[in-house]
């Protein structure tokens, strides 16, 4: 893949080797799935992440980046429905951290 960027003014072509495009790959599907997390912890509310794993809000958020990796693990391994795999990484990782 070509990219091209311009810097100082001077357009620069860049062509992503497979190992470079993979990774960019990769991590562009973390963030997505890191947003995914944030916006289900919002969904949620604050008072039922209390009330269910004893975690406000922004202190749910923190365990955000565990959760969307958790996500991913159980996309991967269990090829499970994409809800039930973010409902699945919200419960695991607060319920290990409260541990």
């Amino acid at each position: 893949m070509t990219i091209t960027r311009t810097i100082d003014g001077v357009e620069h072509t860049f062509t992503l080797s497979d190992r470079e495009l993979c990774d960019a790959y990769f991590e562009q599907q973390y963030k997505f799935d890191k947003y995914d997390i944030l916006d289900e912890l919002e969904a949620l509310g604050g008072s039922y992440l209390k009330e269910e794993y004893g975690y406000g809000l922004e202190q749910a958020k923190t365990y955000a980046e565990d959760m969307a990796a958790e996500l991913r693990r159980n996309l991967d391994k269990y090829g499970i429905d994409f809800d039930y795999a973010k409902d699945e990484a919200i419960r695991t990782v607060l319920h290990r951290a409260a541990r």
